[in-house]
Parts: structure tokens; sequence; C-alpha cells
């Protein structure tokens, strides 16, 4: 086989091997963001509220930290397999590193206590649901393809 046809063979060879990943390509539009963004705020509200009421646990409670990089984490594949670009998947981790707050065993915060028990907070961890639901779980997170 002369070299040019061979050349141009294997430049449509790869051209046709690439095609399925170029059409199934979708970059994540400006709705979806900001629905993520909002559930990630959500989170975030969720998480301090879950960190305030089990700070008195010390080792006996969840890790909480790496809970929530756990979850951020996962959200950012999410994301990125929706077609977040890097811009995208950086606000994201930053909302949520800027929002979530952790608490001191003895820190006391009047707009907090009342809602670790209305909002039963020890039971939506225990069973992992409410406000305890992890991030990527979250829509529209756990719609995005994986």
């Amino acid at each position: 086989m002369p070299k040019p046809m061979y050349s141009g063979l294997l430049a449509a060879c790869l051209a046709v091997c690439a095609l399925p990943a170029v059409a199934g390509a979708q970059s994540l539009d400006k709705l979806r963001y900001d629905a993520a963004l909002a559930t990630a705020r959500d989170y975030a509200a969720d998480q301090t509220l879950i960190n305030y009421c089990l700070r008195g646990l010390g080792q006996n409670g969840p890790y909480l930290y790496i809970w929530v990089h756990d979850n951020l984490e996962r959200a950012m594949q999410s994301l990125k397999s929706a077609g977040g670009d890097p811009a995208q998947v950086e606000g994201l981790a930053r909302l949520v590193m800027t929002n979530v707050r952790f608490f001191a065993a003895a820190a006391k915060d009047a707009a907090l206590e009342p809602q670790c028990a209305a909002r039963e907070v020890e039971k939506n961890v225990a069973m992992l649901t409410g406000l305890s639901m992890p991030l990527h779980l979250r829509p529209p997170f756990k719609n995005f393809p994986r």
C-alpha cells in the first residue's frame, strides 16, 4: 500500500474512532450549572448544621471533614461528567469549601441550636437521609451521567 493512501486511511480511522466521543460530549449549560450551585449552597448549609449539632461527639461521631471532602470530590466528578469545565468545577469547590463551617465542641450558636432537634439531625445522619444526603446524590448531580 502506498504511503499517502496508508496515512489517509489512518487519519480516517482515527477520525471515525474519535467521532462518538466528540458527538457524545455535552457541555454543562448555565441553567444546569446554576441548579448545581443552588444544590451545593443548600448542601453547605445542611453540612454546617450537621457539623454544629454533632460537634460534641468528638471521636464517637462521624468523620465530618472527610465526609465533606468525599462528598465534594464525588460531586466534582459528576459535574465533570456532565460537561462542567474547569472554571465551573472550581466554582462548585469554592462555594462548598467557603460555606461549610466546622465548630469547636464548646461552640454555642443561638441560630443553629434549635434546628438540631427540629430538623432531626442525628436521626438523619444515622439514616443518611434528608439533610445528610450526600451532595452527589442530590438532584441535579444524581441525574448527571457517570
